[in-house]
């Protein structure tokens, strides 16, 4: 199912053409209070609050990075960036936290900010026979399992055969945006640019997540579910599911879409991963 959007209004800088459009997570009912308090700020500053979206516009996503990435994902097609405040448990794509808002939204109406243009990927789901069953952009991971049993997985890049059969729970391929979730806690390491792959507790020792270059092709095939040759898998596409049947498979390459991100001055992804992931570079 999917989650609703509010969309609250669009703030005007007074005689500057930069613009907010507020859109927050309405199952999390405390962005409504912050909203509040954010329309009120700038009132107080006498920046103009009016409805409507357009020319010069960052979109403010109030949620969790679930939230924020379905943001990011829907408006690349606008080509509007957005800019992530956290209300969720990690907010790993969120570059303003509520204990900051003021600071780095004045940093934003300075000017001081840039525009990142983040990788996407292209998901083209294929038959046995090879024909096209559908594509999907992804702008976090992808992702093939089953939740009762192990897989059969082989996996190609770029035509070449790396692993012919690989006994596991899964198989995931992600951004740079999206290691830090399934992809790190299966066993990677966030990384800043490329494509991941990674088993998902693979019977086979001594297999160890794999960082490919942009341009690479990377192609999946499910081979087998446990014994059950007719029984299908799931994939899964920034979360949302679909089935995968044996001898089917999936390729995966670069997307010619990108999603765009506002990093206010100062923010910096690596020390975003050291203080919430306790990671080390």
């Amino acid at each position: 199912m999917t989650n609703p959007i509010k969309i609250d209004n669009l703030i005007s800088f007074g005689d500057c053409s930069l613009k907010f459009s507020v859109v927050r997570d309405p199952f999390k009912e405390e962005t409504e209070l912050f909203n509040q308090e954010l329309v009120k700020w700038c009132q107080e500053r006498n920046i103009e609050v009016e409805p409507g979206t357009g020319k010069n516009t960052i979109v403010l996503a109030l949620g969790g990075d679930g939230f924020i990435m379905r943001e990011a994902k829907r408006l690349q097609k606008s080509s509007l960036p957005v800019l992530g405040v956290n209300f969720g448990r990690k907010g790993i794509l969120a570059a303003v936290e509520k204990e900051n808002w003021q600071e780095n939204l004045s940093r934003v109406i300075r000017g001081e900010y840039k525009i990142e243009r983040r990788l996407m990927l292209t998901c083209d789901h294929l038959d046995g026979a090879g024909r096209l069953v559908k594509r999907i952009e992804s702008i976090n991971d992808i992702y093939i399992r089953h939740p009762k049993r192990m897989v059969i997985v082989g996996l190609r890049i770029n035509g070449e055969v790396v692993h012919k059969e690989v006994h596991a729970d899964g198989v995931v391929i992600c951004t740079p945006m999206g290691s830090t979730a399934y992809f790190r806690t299966s066993g990677g390491s966030p990384f800043p640019s490329g494509i991941g792959v990674n088993f998902i507790c693979p019977m086979e020792e001594n297999l160890t997540a794999l960082i490919q270059t942009e341009g690479d092709v990377i192609e999946v095939t499910l081979s087998d579910v446990g014994s059950f040759k007719k029984e299908p898998a799931f994939l899964f596409v920034d979360g949302e599911d679909s089935e995968i049947k044996v001898g089917e498979m999936i390729r995966v390459r670069k997307s010619k879409k990108k999603a765009r991100f506002v990093i206010p001055r100062g923010f910096s992804w690596f020390h975003v991963a050291q203080r919430k992931l306790g990671l080390s570079y």
